[in-house]
């Protein structure tokens, strides 16, 4: 049992550092200087990124209970941190998104309208400073 929790909870931190290394750029681009050209994702696609963000940390910090031998009622663990973790964290990605779009808007870029992306995991746009930066 316990290298079946183990798997896991590797598994869970793999995939929380792997999502965040991936969309580094979506959340730090509020903080960093605008390029010239940047994509922005919808605001769904921002909530949807936090909930996964949250599901695999909530249950990798399950499955490390677990391995600890911990008396675990993963109902009590679901209702006290897994939800709260999904809400809070999916609050935070939209608030980063339309923080994100704000800074975009007052900084007076365009948006591509040729050039977009649709997943099922999210919409990409891409705005740029000036209209003459976009693919024609």
């Amino acid at each position: 049992m316990k290298i079946k929790n183990l798997s896991r909870v590797i598994f869970c931190v793999t995939m929380f550092f792997g999502l965040s290394l991936f969309f580094k750029d979506s959340y730090l681009g509020v903080f960093s200087p605008l390029a010239n050209r940047v994509t922005l994702h919808s605001y769904a696609g921002y909530v949807k990124i936090g909930f996964g963000l949250a599901v695999f940390l909530a249950f990798g910090v399950i499955n490390f209970l677990r391995l600890l031998e911990k008396n675990v009622d993963e109902g009590k663990m679901i209702v006290r941190f897994v939800l709260p973790t999904i809400v809070l964290l999916g609050g935070l990605s939209l608030g980063v998104g339309c923080s994100y779009q704000e800074k975009l808007d007052n900084a007076g870029y365009v948006k591509c309208t040729g050039e977009r992306f649709s997943s099922l995991m999210t919409t990409i746009e891409i705005y740029a400073k000036s209209q003459d930066l976009c693919k024609k």
